[in-house]
C-alpha cells in the first residue's frame, strides 16, 4: 500500500497510528495539528551592517520582493533602520528577516549592541557590507560567536565592482570569476586580521540574486538548519537554483498524505473539499514562485515578459483555477483509483465513515502530488531565465519612442539599462589554428590588432576559458575556449574542464575536414542538452586555392565543403544539422548573416534583442532589424 501511495514506511507507520481512531474529528484535530507544528515555528534571522551596505535591500531580495513593493523593506541612500524592524515573508508569515541599525556609525558600541538588539531571539545573524570588512565587523562577528550563534558574511554589490573594472580586466584577460575569487580572499584577509577564523563569505548582487553567491547562500543555511524551521526556510526561499526546486519538491511530498486527509474528511462530498483544494494549489504556486505576483518580479529581474514567462507555465496546476476546474480534475483522478480507495477504507474503516468515502482521500491524494510534480517542472523551465546550475552553486561552495526626441532617447535608455541585466554567454571551441581568437575578434566588430581583441597566433594562446566582452555591450561574452584534439583536452572530459554549465550555447570551429575531434566534442555537447552551431571557418582560403584549377565552380567548391561537414555530423545522429561557412576577414560573404539569423531565432526573446544590438553590422537587414528592435521599445 506504501508504495502504491508512493510513500514512505515511516509515513505509512504515522498514518496508522492516526487514523486507528473511528471519530472524524480527532483524526482532523490530529492531523491539523501536526500541520499547524510546522507553521508555528518562527525563524528568526538577524541583518547587521553598515549603513548603505545594503541591508533592506538584501532582506527584500532574500524574500522575492522588489524595493518598490508594498510589503519591502525602505532602503535609501541615508539610514533608515533606528530600531530592529521584523519583515515577515509575504507566503510564509513564520519566518522573519529583522533590519537591524546600521553599525560602523559614532554611536555603534559593538559590545552593547547586540544587547540592544535582542541577541537571544535571533537563529543566526548576516553581517552584510558593500565594501572591504573593517574591524567593526570583526568585533560585531566576535561577540556573536562568543553568544555561539550561527554567522554568514555577505559581500554585497559585487556587480558594480565588475562592471566598474571591466575594460581593465579585459585587457589584463581576467575572468569575472578571477576577480570574485580576489574579493573573496581580501574579505577572508580582512575578517582574519580581525581573529575571525573560517569565515563563511558570499559575494552577491540584491539587484541579481540569479548570479554569484545568492544560490549558495539559501542553500547553506538550509544545509545548517534542521526540522521545522528549515523546513519554514526552505517553503519561503525565492527560487533561484534546480536543487532548491527538488528539495521544495520533496519537503511538500512528504506533508501530502496530511493534507489530503485533512481536506477529505472535513468535506461531506467531494464538491465540498474543492475549497481546500484550491487553497492548497495556491501555496503550492506561491512556494514554486509562479504565482502572478512571483511571476511579475521575475519579469522585472530579467526584463523578460510577464506574458513570455506565463507562457513557460505549462501545467493546469499553474494556471488561475476556478472551482469548476478542480473539481473536475478531482473527478478524472477519482476515476482510477476507486480500487485502492476501496481498499484503504478496508484498512482504515474511518475514511468510509463521511459519504464521499476512500475516494475523496486518494483523490486529493494523487491530485496534490500531480500538482507539485508538474509545478516543480515548470519551474525547472525557467532555467532559462537566469536560475542557476546546482554544478555552479557546488563550483561556488568549494571555492567558496514615441512623441519626442528626447523622449525617445529616455525610453532608449531605460532599454539599454533592461539589457544591461541579461548576460549572454556563447562558447567558440574548435581545433588549435582554426581561427577561434579572429572569429571573437570579427563577431564583436575588432580586428586582430585592436585594443581589446583576443590574441591570435600560430601556435595555441588559449589554455583556460577567457572571456572577451563585446566593445559596447559587456554583458554579451565570448568566450575562448582551449582548443579540442589535443593530449591534455580529451572530448569526454572538454566540456566538464570547460565548465559547460555557464554558456548559452557552443559555436564549433573547423578550418579544415571535418575530423573525429570534431564528431566527439559535438556528440558530448549533444548529450548534455546545449545548442550548438558548426562553422567551417576560412572559406576564402579555399576559394583562393581552388580558383587555380581550371574546372573552378564557386557553388560547387562550397557545396562539397558543406556537405563534408554535414556528413559527419549526420553520423552522430544529428538531423538536419546546419553547418555555417564563413570567412572572417570578409563576413559580409558565405554564411555569417545566416548563422546570426539561426541564432537569433533559437535564442529566448530577452537574450534575443542583447545578441541582435551586438552584431556587427555586416548587412542593410542587419541593420533594419536593429532599429525594430529599438522601436518596438520606445514606447
Amino acid at each position: 500500500m506504501a508504495s502504491q501511495l508512493g510513500i514512505s514506511d515511516t509515513e505509512m507507520n504515522e498514518m496508522n497510528s492516526i487514523l486507528h481512531s473511528s471519530v472524524v474529528t480527532e483524526v482532523v484535530a490530529q492531523v491539523e495539528g501536526m500541520l499547524e507544528q510546522i507553521k508555528s515555528v518562527t525563524l528568526n534571522i538577524a541583518i547587521a551592517g553598515e549603513s548603505g551596505a545594503g541591508k533592506s535591500s538584501f532582506i527584500n531580495a532574500f524574500r522575492g520582493v522588489t524595493d518598490d513593493e508594498p510589503e519591502a523593506a525602505e532602503s535609501g541612500v541615508t539610514e533608515t533602520t533606528q530600531k530592529a524592524l521584523p519583515y515577515s515573508h509575504p507566503t510564509a508569515k513564520n519566518v522573519l528577516l529583522w533590519d537591524l541599525p546600521g553599525i560602523g556609525t559614532p554611536s555603534f558600541q559593538s559590545r552593547t549592541y547586540l544587547e540592544d538588539v535582542g541577541l537571544l531571539k535571533y537563529d543566526f545573524f548576516i553581517i552584510v557590507t558593500s565594501d572591504r570588512f573593517q574591524e567593526y565587523h570583526s568585533n560585531l562577528a566576535k561577540y556573536i560567536m562568543q553568544a555561539q550563534k550561527k554567522l554568514y558574511f555577505v559581500r554585497n554589490k559585487v556587480d558594480r565592482d565588475l562592471e566598474a573594472n571591466a575594460r581593465r580586466r579585459s585587457r589584463r584577460g581576467l575572468t569575472d570569476d578571477a576577480v570574485l575569487d580576489v574579493l573573496r580572499e581580501d574579505c577572508k584577509k580582512n575578517l582574519r586580521s580581525g581573529q575571525v577564523e573560517h569565515p563563511q563569505i558570499f559575494l552577491l548582487s540584491c539587484f541579481h540574486p540569479q548570479r554569484y553567491d545568492f544560490p549558495a547562500l539559501q542553500i547553506t543555511l538550509l544545509e545548517e538548519l534542521e526540522g521545522h524551521k528549515r523546513h519554514a526556510l526552505l517553503l519561503s526561499l525565492p527560487v533561484l537554483s534546480s536543487s532548491l526546486i527538488q528539495s521544495k519538491r520533496n519537503a511538500l511530498d512528504q506533508d501530502v498524505w496530511k493534507k489530503a486527509i485533512v481536506a477529505s474528511l472535513r468535506g461531506v462530498t467531494r464538491r465540498a473539499i474543492v475549497p481546500k483544494l484550491m487553497e492548497i494549489l495556491k501555496y503550492y504556486q506561491q512556494t514554486f514562485c509562479l504565482d502572478g505576483k512571483s511571476l511579475h518580479r521575475l519579469a522585472n529581474m530579467t526584463s523578460v515578459s510577464f506574458e513570455e514567462l506565463q507562457g513557460e507555465v505549462t501545467s493546469s496546476f499553474g494556471r488561475e483555477l476556478s472551482a469548476q476546474a478542480v473539481e473536475d480534475l478531482l473527478s478524472q483522478v477519482a476515476s482510477g483509483h476507486q480500487l485502492m480507495a476501496n481498499q484503504l477504507e478496508n484498512k482504515f474503516p474511518i475514511l468510509g465513515s463521511v459519504i464521499a468515502g476512500g475516494i475523496s482521500f486518494v483523490a486529493s491524494y494523487f491530485l496534490l502530488k500531480s500538482a507539485i510534480k508538474d509545478l516543480s517542472e515548470d519551474g525547472e523551465r525557467m532555467d532559462e531565465y537566469d536560475i542557476i546550475d546546482d554544478a555552479e552553486i557546488e563550483e561556488i561552495k568549494r571555492s567558496l519612442a514615441n512623441e519626442d526626441m528626447p523622449s525617445a532617447v529616455d525610453k532608449i535608455k531605460d532599454y539599454f539599462a533592461q539589457l544591461d541585466l541579461v548576460e549572454l554567454n556563447i562558447a567558440i571551441t574548435g581545433e588549435s589554428g582554426s581561427g577561434k581568437s579572429t572569429f571573437i575578434n570579427a563577431f564583436r566588430g575588432l580586428g586582430d590588432e585592436d585594443d581589446d581583441s583576443a590574441e591570435t597566433g600560430v601556435v595555441e594562446t588559449t589554455t583556460e576559458p577567457t572571456a572577451y566582452p563585446h566593445p559596447k555591450f559587456p554583458n554579451v561574452k565570448l568566450w575562448d575556449l582551449p582548443g579540442i584534439g589535443t593530449p591534455r583536452f580529451k572530448a569526454d572530459e572538454y566540456l566538464k574542464q570547460v565548465k559547460f554549465e555557464r554558456y548559452d550555447f557552443f559555436i564549433v570551429i573547423a578550418s579544415d575536414r571535418f575530423r573525429e575531434c570534431h564528431s566527439n566534442l559535438a556528440a558530448e555537447i549533444l548529450q548534455v542538452k546545449k545548442k550548438f552551431y558548426f562553422v567551417r571557418s576560412k572559406i576564402d582560403n579555399n576559394i583562393e586555392a581552388e580558383k587555380r584549377k581550371k574546372t573552378f565552380n564557386r557553388e560547387k567548391t562550397l557545396d562539397t565543403i558543406r556537405n563534408n561537414c554535414i556528413k559527419g555530423l549526420e553520423e552522430i545522429g544529428l538531423k538536419s544539422p546546419a553547418v555555417f561557412l564563413i570567412s572572417c576577414f570578409e563576413l559580409g560573404l558565405y554564411d555569417f548573416y545566416r548563422l546570426e539569423q539561426t541564432m537569433e531565432r533559437e535564442l529566448p526573446q530577452h537574450k534575443r534583442d542583447v545578441l541582435m544590438l551586438a552584431l556587427p553590422n555586416i548587412t542593410l537587414e542587419i541593420n533594419e532589424r536593429k532599429k525594430k528592435a529599438l522601436q518596438s521599445n520606445i514606447w
